[in-house]
């Protein structure tokens, strides 16, 4: 991608604010920013800049306020301004911001932000969302509404998800039919109840209500945002958007955006979302952005079964066992009956004889002596673990703090560092000490309530409370219609190109998702398919109609995502929906496998997800074990020829 000059009005922008302005990581932080942060191995502002980038940003404006000079150096050694390619990025430096509406401020003053719209997002998000046709439509928005502000990204997310917030839950009320956000509300987790004015449904007859929308971090914006801040001194998006909408004068309109299930958007705000974000980059949910795409050009990963990701020179003790969900980076060395699972090592660490680091993250330069254990902790550049020492669980330890032999480090806890002449010489840190975070600090701490109690008081019309069952309704119609289409596909041996376009025009006209399609497609896939209960007769005909139409579900798969929900379908519609086709179950997915819908890294994850259910949930699999057990010998096999 060509560079655009400067004074290109027509480049489109982003923003990203490289401080979180909050004291989460706290004491990691107090010496490397946050948006330098290890995550997988990779420093996290990576990831945003890559989002971007890959959603052909022409220019990209990043603020630093804390740490500036290191972020600002780090940029400038990066490929993003070493390399003539990819987007111009500037960078605005101010160590007087103490808020996110302060940077906003900055950047308004700076002048910089031409296009409309821009893009704004933070240094903690993580996402592969396709923006491109977003910003389309955005666009078209704003040609026909020249009011509209501002456009916030939510996905679904259960209130439970660790990637949630926990000190706060958010309320939105929108027009089911124009998306404009009509009430927002942030709780604190402190009320039980809220209340919602009956002059929001007294003129609309179509208003739904999300507890169970996560924002992720992603705004498509009008200039006009900017100065919204300036002018009504805005300390962050929460306030611009609830100041918008209580303001009786204002004539601007905010809207929302759901992202499908295929997409991946998620922010940092905490430890919590820090190992979700972590394990769900590991298990590629994330793709194109995982580790062995190497996508940053200063790392060599290549990835093996059981998302194990290991880079370069890797020592390795013949009876030492690396677990799935792990990376190791290079110049890394693992002791003699050590055990390293669902972690990620970073570069140059030495770990010693007999240790177990399970779910944890260290960065790089750390050493563990023989004995000790780490227990989902995150620990930071040099530290040092002397020999039978016990870590975690939930402990951040900040750099080069050494933790004394055969010392047991509370779980819960923050240990920062001081100088050794300062440490108590009782306690169970060389150089460090214990530190205490208020809860509103720490956003992975415990609250008392949450929304999943929270009640609504308002006279909600009836056609609120049958949005739920219109909802199952349109699925199941969505359903019926992609059958009655693939049926009279395969009745008339129609072209593919014809069943697709049918399918995608009932997919937008619904607004359904590419995994309602792919489930859709192979639901009537089977359900054509006459099975008279003998083997020898049933497998060649299903075998033939399956593979014939399988290239039509492929074409509705982005990614692994889709494939892997799919084969989740498969495995219910078999085992409980339509228990005739449980005896043909294993060869649907080796079909399924040999023509791509289902690759072994997804056979592989589906494997894993069924070795934690229950035993009485895993039926499914071991009629599959055949198949299971080729894939994991050949993989092997593969694996001792390279």
């Amino acid at each position: 991608m060509s560079r655009k000059s400067e004074n290109d009005a027509q480049a489109l922008q982003g923003v990203i604010v490289a401080d979180s302005f909050r004291k989460t990581f706290i004491p990691m932080s107090e010496s490397l920013p946050k948006a330098l942060f290890p995550l997988v191995n990779i420093p996290m502002i990576e990831y945003a800049i890559e989002f971007l980038a890959g959603n052909g940003i022409q220019e990209i404006v990043i603020f630093c306020c804390a740490h500036a000079d290191a972020i600002s150096d780090y940029i400038k050694a990066s490929k993003w301004t070493t390399e003539n390619t990819g987007p111009l990025i500037k960078i605005i430096c101010s160590k007087q911001c103490h808020s996110f509406g302060d940077a906003m401020r900055e950047i308004d003053s700076s002048g910089f932000i031409r296009s409309d719209p821009f893009v704004l997002t933070s240094l903690d998000v993580i996402a592969n969302v396709d923006l491109r046709p977003l910003i389309q439509d955005f666009r078209a928005l704003r040609e026909a509404d020249s009011h509209a502000l501002l456009q916030v990204l939510f996905k679904k997310a259960p209130l439970e998800s660790r990637l949630r917030r926990v000190d706060e839950e958010t309320l939105i009320a929108i027009d089911t039919r124009t998306s404009e956000i009509l009430h927002y509300e942030n709780h604190d987790n402190s009320a039980a109840k809220t209340r919602l004015p009956l002059a929001l449904f007294s003129d609309r007859n179509n208003v739904t209500i999300h507890m169970d929308w996560m924002e992720c971090g992603v705004l498509l914006c009008a200039p006009e945002v900017l100065f919204q801040f300036t002018d009504s001194f805005y300390e962050s998006i929460q306030d611009l958007v609830t100041g918008v909408l209580v303001d009786e004068v204002s004539i601007s309109r905010i809207y929302a955006v759901q992202i499908g299930s295929h997409h991946y958007a998620a922010q940092i705000h905490g430890l919590a979302a820090y190992d979700q974000v972590s394990k769900d980059i590991i298990k590629r949910w994330t793709h194109p952005i995982v580790p062995d795409t190497n996508f940053t050009g200063t790392t060599g990963y290549s990835h093996s079964r059981g998302m194990i990701y290991t880079e370069g020179a890797v020592t390795l003790a013949q009876d030492s066992t690396v677990g799935n969900n792990t990376v190791i980076a290079r110049n890394c060395s693992l002791g003699s009956k050590s055990v390293v699972t669902h972690s990620v090592l970073g570069v140059a660490c030495v770990i010693g004889n007999n240790v177990t680091i399970d779910g944890s993250y260290l960065w790089d330069g750390v050493v563990v002596e023989e004995g000790s254990r780490i227990s989902r902790s995150l620990i930071g550049h040099g530290v040092v673990i002397r020999a039978g020492a016990v870590v975690g669980p939930a402990t951040l330890i900040a750099r080069d703090v050494t933790v004394r032999a055969g010392a047991v480090v509370k779980p819960n806890s923050r240990v920062a560092q001081i100088p050794e002449a300062d440490a108590d010489p009782s306690g169970p840190f060389v150089n460090g000490m214990y530190i205490d975070l208020s809860l509103e600090d720490r956003e992975d701490g415990d609250a008392e309530t949450s929304l999943t109690s929270l009640r609504l008081i308002a006279e909600v019309p009836e056609d609120l409370e049958e949005d739920e069952s219109e909802e199952e309704d349109a699925y199941e119609s969505f359903l019926s219609e992609v059958h009655e289409t693939v049926a009279r596909g395969i009745a008339e041996n129609l072209p593919m190109d014809t069943v697709h376009l049918e399918i995608n025009g009932l997919k937008f006209q619904g607004n359904h998702s590419l995994s309602d399609c792919c489930i859709g497609v192979l639901r009537s896939v089977l359900l054509s398919s006459e099975i008279k209960g003998d083997k020898k007769v049933d497998i060649p005909v299903l075998g033939k109609t399956f593979v014939r139409w399988l290239p039509l579900i492929k074409r509705f798969m982005l990614g692994s995502q889709e494939m892997l929900e799919t084969l989740l379908f498969l495995e219910e519609f078999c085992g409980i929906t339509e228990t005739k086709f449980k005896p043909y179950f294993q060869t649907l997915v080796k079909l399924g496998y040999d023509k791509d819908i289902f690759p072994e890294e997804v056979v592989l994850s589906w494997v894993e997800l069924k070795n934690e259910s229950p035993p009485e949930e895993t039926e499914m699999l071991q009629l599959c074990q055949e198949f299971i057990t080729w894939l994991q010998e050949a993989e092997e096999e593969s694996d001792e020829e390279e």
